[in-house]
């Protein structure tokens, strides 16, 4: 179905009649029950893990697109609604919405990192590809981004397979961690100069409350953490498989994107061929993690249904995870463009909307309104949904 142009969609809760009246006679599931609105989570809160916001009403939605759809590739400011404003979307590109303000931080495909101000409808350019180049001119695929703190940003890196750090008043560069490499690989240690990435994926990136940052690497098939000047695994074995376990123990295929709950579990999906699931991490700082699987049956498919364990919920191609003040948790299925939800009270997974265009949908964030905004790639669009 393609994505409206110039007007509002609404989804009802009649869509959905029986998956309403169960979360209306369940406490806390529906907005502005007995879960607090001020312990929601945003995928980033200008560096903190502590929760924000509670997200849109998923049983009663509006769709609306802010640019595009078939918005023209290039590097023009100005009002999102203007036919001359320019955007060039990158295919895995990162999104990431600023905890107490309207501003929402872009990672382009040109490449530069762009600034959508949500009060105002406009975009602006932060760092163009002059700046980028002047600093490593090999630098040419941006990938996941988040806010580290007040001051900086994050954003993965591809090319080069490094995570740089940008200042987000100047748009100053400097490099965060990784040996720039056009091949990648895997190594713990310093930060810089030693740790080894390899980004030929999604990936993703994500800060907890201790400022550790969480990375996605997908080409190593782990979970990785930095922490002061140091890079470790969190998890994985570095072998692409399907196993639930502590540490190295756990096998992981392509994990595509990370975030933090309120509660401070880390959330992760896996995009590889065979073996496509969300999964947690429980973790402290200095301590592997234990892998378990919440939702996916392995089979590349978007079944709604009950979930893990022993769940015939499935998912395919899963993107840009994270959760809600009740526990539960959204999604993007790229493959099939779904926006997908798993009720926590109801351990059943639901797809709340009709479905965006497959393969389009890059990345997903949460803003100051509640509101969910996706980044579709493919049909050159930002969408909100609220």
């Amino acid at each position: 179905m393609p994505i409206s142009s110039g007007r509002d969609r609404a989804f009802p809760a009649r869509a959905f009649p029986l998956l309403v009246l169960l979360l209306a006679l369940l406490p806390g599931c529906r907005k502005g029950g007995s879960s607090s609105s001020n312990t929601s989570f945003s995928l980033q809160n200008d560096g903190n893990s502590g929760c924000l916001f509670a997200g849109p009403d998923l049983t009663a939605t509006t769709v609306d697109t802010l640019f595009g759809p078939g918005g023209s590739a290039g590097r023009v400011d100005g009002p999102l609604a203007d036919p001359g404003t320019r955007i060039t979307f990158a295919p895995l590109g990162g999104v990431s919405a600023e905890g107490r303000a309207n501003r929402v931080y872009l990672a382009c495909g040109d490449p530069s990192i762009r600034v959508i101000d949500l009060g105002a409808g406009t975009i602006t350019t932060l760092v163009d590809e002059a700046a980028f180049a002047a600093f490593d001119p090999a630098i040419l695929e941006l990938g996941a981004l988040a806010i580290l703190d007040a001051n900086r940003l994050l954003v993965a890196e591809h090319s080069r397979n490094t995570i740089l750090v940008v200042d987000r008043t100047t748009g100053a560069l400097s490099l965060f961690a990784g040996v720039p490499s056009a091949v990648g690989g895997f190594a713990d240690g310093p930060a810089i100069g030693g740790a080894l990435f390899s980004f030929d994926g999604v990936g993703g990136l994500a800060v907890d409350g201790d400022r550790r940052v969480l990375v996605a690497d997908s080409g190593n098939h782990r979970i990785r953490s930095i922490q002061g000047s140091s890079v470790s695994t969190l998890v994985g074995s570095g072998v692409p498989g399907y196993l639930d376990g502590t540490g190295a123990r756990a096998f992981l295929e392509q994990p595509s994107g990370v975030a933090i709950g309120c509660d401070g579990t880390l959330l992760f999906a896996e995009r590889g061929q065979y073996l496509r699931q969300v999964r947690l991490v429980q973790s402290r700082s200095g301590v592997n993690g234990v892998v378990s699987t919440r939702v996916g049956n392995g089979l590349g498919a978007s079944v709604d249904g009950t979930a893990a364990p022993n769940g015939v919920a499935g998912v395919h191609d899963p993107v840009a995870p994270m959760t809600l003040p009740s526990g539960d948790i959204v999604w993007v299925d790229r493959a099939s463009g779904k926006l997908r939800w798993l009720i926590a009270l109801l351990n059943t997974v639901a797809t709340p909307l009709p479905a965006f265009p497959a393969n389009g949908i890059a990345a997903m964030t949460i803003t100051a309104d509640d509101s969910l905004l996706l980044i579709d790639a493919g049909s050159q669009a930002i969408v909100r949904v609220r």
